[in-house]
């Protein structure tokens, strides 16, 4: 949800409870005000009523106007005085209605009698309605006004914010340039302009150390590597060697070509996730499939591992050729190299997809920790544990879902493009 829509419904909210929380004081006021008047004009009615029979010595006549009512009625005891609500048929619509009645003693000679007066309540309702009615309309309006008002004027002031969020979208760590934001009057925004160009600013100079020592550290780690190898294959060459000089020559041998492989392949994740593969083409995927497995021929012969293939002519990908070929050709080499003697590999490649599945045992690594670093079945292997991080890491750059299962003795990746 936006900002501003967020803000706005907030607004919108505060305003109906406090909208509402009014209406309902103003109703309970203009009532008890009506109620109020209409309680001092029965009692002003009452005393009207016993000057009369004071003044006159006689009980005036029923009398019945448009709104109220006042009945003599002669009782054998006083009555009690009461003031109280009811509902009443009135004599002009015949129609039940609320009235506020007034009940009163009064005495003439030796008579008593119990004077009602009725006042009807229909033009006060008539009117609390017509004022709620009219605040109604009034709150709806000021809400509806003040909600489109505050998005108008939010919008504006929210401008310089939008402008800076576009342009950190925008921002591309890989081009090398500082993010441009446009200049902003509101303090905050201003300051927000600073720090996000202060920040940028930062991750591209971090950027571009890290690039550079990454880049430099493995160039010279392989250079001695190149080194220690070369000597290495010069007195392995040596006939006047032990067997025991041998296997240690042997052991540091595979040693220092398996640290060359490491320090590859971590520059190579290292590329991956900096983006320095930016250049794609259109890549027939069952030509580059076709050709790894070529690779892995004298493997595939050697363990009688029965390849079965069903390769779309029409697949294609758009991605980095390189990381293309890193991609198949890790994902296929993992399923020969832990595949069992006479084991199968069953590779289908559609429009839309790559299953590679192959024979083998359960592993030893947890699915949730199968792609990370450094993970291994077999720690004594001279794999570096990285292979199938790098294809991870690039599934992730290029956007594909690579999924991996374990499913009747089969292991099972999968990819979606």
């Amino acid at each position: 949800m936006k900002l501003l829509t967020k803000t706005s419904i907030y607004y919108l909210i505060f305003s109906l409870l406090l909208f509402t929380a009014g209406g309902v004081i103003f109703y309970m006021q203009v009532k008890g005000n009506i109620d109020e008047d209409i309680t001092e004009d029965l009692y002003l009615k009452k005393d009207k009523v016993l000057q009369y029979i004071k003044d006159s010595s006689k009980i005036p006549p029923r009398m019945i106007s448009l709104d109220d009512e006042i009945i003599f009625t002669e009782q054998s005891v006083p009555v009690n005085e009461q003031l109280r609500d009811t509902i009443l048929v009135n004599h002009l619509d015949e129609e039940e209605q609320r009235y506020i009645q007034l009940i009163f003693p009064a005495k003439l000679g030796d008579k008593y009698y119990s004077v009602t007066i009725n006042k009807a309540m229909f033009e006060s309702e008539d009117l609390i309605e017509s004022v709620i009615t009219s605040f109604a309309v009034t709150a709806v309006l000021l809400i509806i006004s003040l909600f489109v008002f505050s998005r108008l004027i939010s919008r504006s002031v929210m401008k310089p914010f939008y402008r800076s969020l576009r342009a950190m979208e925008r921002f591309d760590i890989n081009n090398n340039e500082p993010v441009r934001l446009s200049p902003a009057k509101t303090s905050e925004f201003k300051m927000l302009n600073d720090e996000i160009s202060k920040m940028t600013s930062k991750i591209l100079s971090d950027y571009r150390n890290l690039k550079e020592f990454t880049e430099n550290a493995s160039h010279e780690i392989q250079t001695p590597l190149a080194i220690i190898r070369s000597k290495l294959e010069l007195m392995i060459q040596q006939e006047n060697l032990s067997e025991e000089q041998m296997d240690l020559l042997q052991d540091i041998y595979e040693s220092a070509n398996r640290l060359s492989r490491l320090n590859q392949s971590l520059l190579l994740l290292s590329k991956i996730e900096n983006r320095q593969f930016q250049e794609e083409e259109r890549i027939n995927l069952k030509i580059l499939i076709e050709n790894k497995l070529s690779q892995y021929e004298e493997i595939i012969t050697y363990r009688n591992i029965i390849v079965e293939k069903h390769l779309s002519d029409s697949s294609h990908i758009k991605m980095n050729s390189q990381l293309a070929d890193i991609l198949i050709s890790n994902i296929i080499g993992n399923a020969i190299k832990h595949n069992i003697n006479h084991g199968n590999v069953n590779i289908e490649l559609s429009n839309n997809s790559l299953v590679v599945s192959n024979s083998g045992t359960v592993s030893q690594i947890p699915t949730e920790k199968l792609f990370q670093r450094f993970q291994k079945a077999n720690p004594s292997s001279d794999s570096a544990g990285l292979g199938l991080s790098i294809v991870k890491q690039i599934a992730d750059n290029c956007n594909l879902m690579l999924q991996y299962k374990y499913f009747k003795n089969k292991h099972i990746i999968s990819i979606n493009f």
